[in-house]
C-alpha cells in the first residue's frame, strides 16, 4: 500500500468494469492492488507521482481519488465523495486476467467488450501504404521503370485488390493508408482509444508476423507480413495476374 507518510495519504483510482482491458499496462506495477464493486474496478496502491503518469492519465473513463481520514476525495478536490468502502482486494496481476478469442480480434475483454474502432483526425499522417485495383497495377507496371518499384512490398487481397507497403507510393488513385504499431489505418482517421495501441499489439500474439487492415467502418482484416513480395514486373506476372 503506497503513501504519503506526511499527510497520510493514499492514492486511488477507478474504472468502470467494462473498460478493465485499458488497465492491462499497469500490471507491470507489481504494488497495485484491485477490488470489484458492482459495475466498477478500484485500483489502490499508487504513489503521488504514479497518478500523475502518462500511463494513468491515458487510460479512458478513469477517475482517481485520494484517500484520507478514511474518506475518498477526487484528485484536485476539497470535497469527499464517499466513505473509503469496504472491498476484497487482490494483487492486480492476479486479478486482472485477459482472455481472448483466437479469431475474433474486434474484441478484448475481462468481463466485458472492447471493439477496436476508428474516428477522425484532422492530423497529417505519413502514407506508407495503399490498396488499388490489380488492372490497374497492371498497366502501370508495363512501362514502370524497375527503380521506381524496387523499394515497394505487394500481396494480393481479396483477388482484385493489390496492397503496397513502402515509399514513396505509385502515382496510383487507390485507398490510403499509414501505420500505427500492427495496424494499417486509413488515412483522415484514428484509432478512438489511440493510446491503447500497445495494449493492443500486446493482446494479439500474433502482431509481430500479421498486419491488421483497419478499414472506416471498423472492419479489420488479417494479413501475414510474410505472404508481402517485392514488387516487380516479374512478381506480377508470376502472381498469374499477366
Amino acid at each position: 500500500m503506497a503513501s504519503d507518510a506526511a499527510n497520510s495519504v493514499e492514492y486511488w483510482a477507478s474504472i468502470p468494469a467494462r473498460y478493465a482491458p485499458a488497465l492491462y499496462t499497469l500490471r507491470k506495477w507489481p504494488q497495485l492492488k484491485m477490488a470489484t464493486e458492482e459495475e466498477l474496478i478500484w485500483l489502490r496502491g499508487f504513489s503521488e507521482a504514479d497518478v500523475a503518469s502518462t500511463e494513468v492519465l491515458s487510460i479512458p473513463l478513469l477517475e482517481r481519488y485520494y484517500l484520507k481520514e478514511m474518506h475518498l476525495y477526487p484528485i484536485g478536490k476539497f470535497l469527499p465523495v464517499r466513505v473509503e468502502p469496504g472491498l476484497l482486494w487482490t494483487d492486480l496481476r492476479r486479478g486482472l486476467k485477459i482472455s481472448l478469442p483466437k479469431e475474433n480480434f474486434n474484441y478484448f475483454g475481462v468481463a466485458g467488450e472492447h471493439r477496436i474502432s476508428l474516428v477522425r483526425s484532422e492530423v497529417q499522417r505519413a502514407t506508407t501504404a495503399t490498396i488499388i485495383d490489380l488492372t490497374s497495377l497492371g498497366k502501370y507496371l508495363h512501362t514502370a521503370p524497375w527503380v521506381r518499384v524496387a523499394p515497394l512490398q505487394w500481396t494480393i487481397i481479396e483477388g482484385k485488390q493489390a496492397l503496397i507497403i513502402g515509399t514513396p507510393l505509385l502515382p496510383i488513385r487507390g485507398d490510403d493508408y499509414y501505420q500505427k504499431g500492427c495496424f494499417l489505418l486509413p488515412t483522415g482517421w484514428k484509432l478512438r482509444y489511440e493510446r491503447m495501441v500497445d495494449v493492443y499489439q500486446k493482446a494479439l500474439a500474433d502482431s509481430r508476423d500479421y498486419w491488421y487492415i483497419l478499414g472506416e467502418r471498423g472492419i479489420l482484416s488479417k494479413l501475414r507480413k510474410a505472404d508481402l513480395n517485392h514488387l516487380s514486373k516479374g512478381s506480377f506476372i508470376n502472381s498469374g495476374q499477366l
